[in-house]
């Protein structure tokens, strides 16, 4: 459920998260696939409250959730979310989120986790826009002798509006898994389950075509690579590398 009052909003309930660019509901992304950064890096949604109080040029965020992608645990836990997006105009905005709080570990007891990401987006010009976000996480005491894990990287996109019904977007990223606990197969009969300590990166071109407007088909060619050392990501574990091409449909109504 959601209320207002002027210009002051609270959440309660399971929504989206407010961590990042990429968002879960599909046509609201321009990509068919996802960055290693939304996959892998952040929080998908959350359970609890989150008040909104728009001043201006900023837009102020901050609440208690279930942490990270839980709606009931055996032992619940409160992780604080929290942001400010700055709007000065319709050319450029930027945007914090930060969500902090404990989160399972690699030996089943739980400890202290926290990431944040920075949302840059320029309109360069009435065609041409850049986005750009960093995101960095990091969950204390994580590994069986103790050890601390880190992730984080660099998202960059680029998009212009070719005319009323086409639209073509890149994306390059750089996501580094510092200790091979982030990446892994989503699907459960998927054999790659991790273990790769290193950079993986990405480069996506696309095209968003709108013939009607309740309706996008998004086809998009993928490169992905990986440099570093443990298990091979792509391939059941042969390759280092991988091709994709896809294609959707999307039909709002």
């Amino acid at each position: 459920g959601e209320i207002a009052y002027n210009d002051v909003t609270f959440k309660l309930g399971h929504f989206y998260t407010i961590i990042g660019y990429e968002v879960v509901a599909a046509p609201d992304n321009f990509f068919y696939t996802h960055s290693y950064t939304m996959q892998y890096g952040e929080p998908f949604t959350h359970f609890g409250g989150l008040l909104s109080w728009e001043l201006g040029q900023l837009t102020l965020h901050g609440g208690i959730v279930n942490g990270w992608d839980a709606v009931d645990r055996v032992d619940d836990r409160a992780s604080f979310l929290g942001g400010v997006t700055y709007t000065p105009n319709e050319r450029w905005s930027l945007a914090f989120s930060i969500i902090t709080g404990t989160e399972d570990d690699d030996i089943g007891g739980v400890s202290a986790r926290t990431m944040y990401s920075v949302v840059f987006d320029l309109n360069v010009t009435d065609r041409l826009e850049y986005t750009l976000q960093h995101a960095w996480g990091t969950q204390r005491d994580f590994l069986a002798n103790g050890g601390n894990v880190y992730w984080y990287g660099v998202n960059q996109y680029l998009f212009y509006e070719l005319n009323d019904c086409w639209k073509a977007g890149m994306r390059f990223e750089w996501f580094r898994d510092n200790n091979g606990v982030r990446v892994a197969g989503v699907d459960p009969n998927n054999p790659y389950t991790g273990g790769s300590i290193g950079d993986f990166y990405e480069i996506s071109v696309g095209l968003n075509w709108t013939p009607y407007e309740n309706i996008v088909v998004r086809p998009e060619c993928r490169w992905d690579w990986f440099d570093g050392a443990g298990n091979r990501p792509y391939d059941d574990g042969n390759r280092n590398n991988q091709f994709l091409a896809g294609l959707d449909v999307i039909w709002t109504f």
